[in-house]
């Protein structure tokens, strides 16, 4: 699974709110910075918008996320 996290995240703070709020095991979190491509332009001083992946991998076992289910 991919998700949109705040820059700021630790993987251990993903992996704690993906297990809370989906009620799934998760057995590990890899990050990764980005650029939006659809962030508004910025003065050529300053970098785009940042934002990080968090692609969070299921513990054995468990099911896929129903993301509507959990809402």
């Amino acid at each position: 699974m991919v998700f949109e996290v705040s820059a700021g995240a630790t993987k251990t703070q993903i992996k704690e709110a993906v297990q809370q709020i989906f009620k799934v095991k998760v057995a590990g979190v890899r990050t990764g910075e980005f650029c939006r491509q659809d962030a508004p332009p910025r003065p050529e001083r300053r970098l785009p918008a940042r934002l990080e992946k968090a692609y969070v991998k299921l513990a054995e076992g468990e099911k896929m996320i129903e993301y509507a289910e959990n809402l």
